[in-house]
């Protein structure tokens, strides 16, 4: 499983859309996205690893 450091941010492009949380947040395949990695590793927990096409610590 990629796991991703908590406190680091990342440059992010998702290869799906992505909705997280209880009032889902929407977060576009089509825009580059700012991410900490907390975040990045909820979205492998809840989407798995392919949905994000690529991170780059910034």
């Amino acid at each position: 499983m990629t796991s991703y450091s908590p406190e680091q941010i990342y440059r992010v492009r998702l290869a799906i859309v992505v909705r997280l949380g209880p009032i889902p947040l929407r977060f576009s395949p089509r825009a580059d996205h700012e991410m900490t990695g907390a975040l990045l590793n909820d979205i492998v927990r809840e989407h798995g690893a392919d949905a994000i096409a690529s991170a780059e610590p910034i």
